[in-house]
């Protein structure tokens, strides 16, 4: 019965486009009996859950024969049109990818995953997957079982697609994550290889190893693992409060081995790469070999757009063997990663002492910033881009505070402020009497000048079109650089007159010299040749470049009122004088603005005669 329901999807897939009406044509002939209105009736739920066991069956034997991503798609659309029908629950698209991602290899489901990916824009606008339900939990477990079957070491770009994804898909305001309450992962099994190492530490005698530095550097990973180590919270029923105390013991000893680390940390940061052995040199390559097959692999499968500068990056999981240690403080990465550790460490005990006031005292707040400074200038020093990688994790850790603070102290309240109530809104209007009351200054709208204006304009000046044309507006132009042609054109012919005039001159006075020559022989006494005997011709371009004579400065009316003005100031007595204009043109600026200064510079006028005075300026 089963698979002969399961032919009609057989048929349904084959439709061009998904037609819906005739989706819903071949589904009505099949269940006449079916109406969406009454889901919730037994024959209802009857043949839904029949269609539901029905299309998973068709699903898994259509994916056997048509495995690519297209086909794939097209029996993943039918779904979501038979959803938009009613015919099945809205929650059988997530359990169709269940199906086809624990069906497949995780290099397969990574592209797959491609497909749930394009629909990022419809699912972000689903309100019933931001509700709590059984469509949320699926989808959730959908992407957390993918992810978990994803390695962080070899597939760590995937892990970001699907981080990335469900980040898109809930709302702002949505808790998105199981853990709530914070709580750190403590199933890692580093410190069983950490005591292993210290036990076996005598094999190890080729390299002069510092197994205190070794011992207080992996201790840290316990701290660093769970904070809340370094705190004692008391039994139930003893503190009603639940205020933690600190454990100064242990928090002496974490303070005294990250004060070792990071002394070490700072003399390694400009240092070269260590020169290793040639054996361990060719077991390097071998290993960055495998890696970047590995991650070649890992990227082709899982994201063919990604970046070529991050397609050989791998995600190195660091060994606890005390003959590493040193190689792996010459890693910039290594180091990056421990002082990160330690960030996160202190926002938890900075997030922790916002919560309880009490737990650390001033000093040890103090001495918390420092070591957060230093950490900063460490990360800061470290290349390559340390001011990026510095500046990155210091926004990061901002953002983590804040999203700390939103989860544990407002409960994950809404962003979104609510629309106010209209009808509340009104009646408080009401009741203050806004809506009654009239305006006492209504504004009034236009002015008596621009109407007289618009009235005396007429309809078809808004069409009138422009009348200005290029000719007109080149005129000018033409003009000006026809004046400038014909001044070029006449200095040309100047400069060409006097040429032929100099040529002219120059024959002239060649032979009148040999002329003298001829009359020197037969008259030796006869007086040498001047120049000045020659007829003197003007020019009358020479005439053209003579200035124009300068006017008189009585003619100047500004140099004659100033020069009234320092008379009247200096000697008032040169009015009486006859040829006073005489005096105005005769007068020197020094005489007028200081007749008697310093240098004993001094105007002396003949006062005998005063129908005819004459200033004459002398210098002792």
């Amino acid at each position: 019965m089963l698979n002969q329901k399961a032919l009609i999807f057989n048929e349904l897939i084959q439709l061009p486009d998904f037609d819906k009406l005739l989706v819903h044509e071949k589904l009505k002939q099949l269940f006449p009996t079916f109406d969406n209105t009454k889901l919730n009736e037994n024959n209802q739920v009857e043949i839904r859950n029949t269609l539901e066991i029905s299309f998973r069956t068709f699903f898994n034997d259509y994916i056997k024969k048509f495995n690519s991503t297209q086909d794939v798609n097209k029996a993943i659309r039918l779904s979501s049109i038979v959803v938009e029908l009613g015919y099945l629950d809205a929650i059988i698209e997530f359990q169709i990818f269940e199906d086809l991602f624990d069906g497949q290899p995780i290099s397969r489901a990574i592209e797959l995953f491609s497909l749930l990916e394009m629909r990022k824009d419809i699912l972000a606008q689903d309100a019933s997957l931001h509700e709590k339900g059984r469509k949320k939990n699926l989808f959730l477990k959908v992407c957390i079982e993918l992810l978990k079957r994803l390695s962080r070491t070899t597939n760590p770009d995937s892990c970001g697609r699907i981080l990335i994804f469900l980040a898109n898909v809930f709302p702002l305001s949505d808790p998105s994550g199981l853990n709530t309450k914070g709580e750190h992962n403590t199933h890692n099994e580093i410190f069983d290889s950490i005591d292993k190492s210290l036990k076996d530490a005598g094999e190890y005698s080729d390299q002069a190893i510092d197994f205190k530095f070794y011992r207080d550097f992996w201790s840290l990973q316990r701290v660093f693992q769970s904070p809340q180590s370094l705190l004692q919270f008391p039994a139930q029923g003893q503190n009603p409060t639940n205020i933690p105390t600190l454990i100064k013991s242990k928090w002496d000893s974490f303070i005294e081995s990250l004060d070792l680390v990071l002394n070490a940390f700072s003399t390694l940061v400009n240092l070269d790469e260590l020169v290793v052995p040639d054996k361990i040199q060719i077991n390097n390559k071998k290993l960055n070999n495998v890696d970047i097959e590995m991650t070649d692999k890992s990227n082709s499968s899982s994201n063919s757009n990604s970046n070529n500068n991050n397609k050989h990056y791998f995600c190195t999981k660091y060994l606890t063997n005390p003959n590493l240690m040193e190689l792996q403080l010459k890693d910039s990465t290594f180091r990056r990663n421990i002082l990160t550790q330690v960030l996160i460490t202190f926002q938890y005990y900075e997030v922790s002492s916002m919560k309880f006031p009490n737990l650390f005292t001033s000093d040890q707040k103090q001495l918390q910033q420092n070591l957060i400074s230093r950490i900063y200038k460490i990360l800061l020093s470290t290349q390559p881009d340390g001011e990026f990688f510095s500046n990155s994790i210091s926004n990061i850790l901002k953002r983590e505070k804040n999203w700390i603070y939103w989860k544990r102290d407002f409960n994950c309240k809404s962003f979104e402020k609510p629309a106010l109530d209209t009808s509340a809104l009104l009646q408080q209007q009401q009741q203050s009497g806004r809506l009654d009351k009239k305006r006492k200054f209504t504004p009034v709208m236009g002015h008596s000048d621009l109407a007289k204006i618009w009235k005396s304009s007429q309809e078809k000046d808004l069409k009138t079109t422009n009348t200005v044309t290029i000719e007109s507006l080149m005129a000018p132009l033409i003009k000006e650089n026809e004046e400038i042609e014909a001044q070029e054109k006449k200095e040309r012919e100047k400069q060409q007159r006097r040429k032929t005039k100099e040529l002219e001159k120059k024959k002239k006075h060649d032979e009148r010299l040999s002329k003298y020559e001829l009359e020197k022989q037969s008259n030796p006494n006869l007086p040498p040749l001047e120049d000045s005997d020659e007829d003197v011709v003007i020019d009358s371009d020479d005439l053209e470049d003579l200035d124009d004579p300068k006017p008189l400065l009585k003619e100047d009316s500004v140099y004659v009122w100033k020069t009234l003005r320092c008379i009247g100031k200096k000697r008032l007595e040169l009015f009486r004088c006859s040829n006073f204009d005489d005096i105005i043109q005769n007068v020197n600026k020094p005489s007028i603005s200081s007749p008697v200064n310093k240098s004993r510079r001094a105007t002396i006028i003949d006062n005998s005669t005063p129908t005819t005075p004459t200033p004459v300026v002398t210098q002792e």
